[in-house]
């Protein structure tokens, strides 16, 4: 599916922000999670700093997939 140049620059655009935000929560629960005292919070913390790992990983296939996108 061939997607209009101008959407693609958006789409690109959009994910890039994204990804930037994935690393930006992932940095934050990373000090919760080192400096939170009760281990429910830093079993949440690690768990959601994970999750967003997994994001990133997602986002940057889907910025590879669309910057090979002609």
């Amino acid at each position: 599916m061939a997607i209009p140049p101008e959407k693609l620059k958006e789409i690109k655009s959009k994910l890039e922000k994204l990804r930037a935000l994935c690393e930006k929560m992932s940095e934050n629960y990373r000090i919760l999670e080192q400096n939170a005292v009760h281990p429910v919070v830093q079993a949440f913390a690690e768990s959601a700093r994970k999750n967003e790992e997994q994001h990133k990983v997602v986002v940057d296939g889907l910025l590879k997939r669309y910057s090979e996108e002609k």
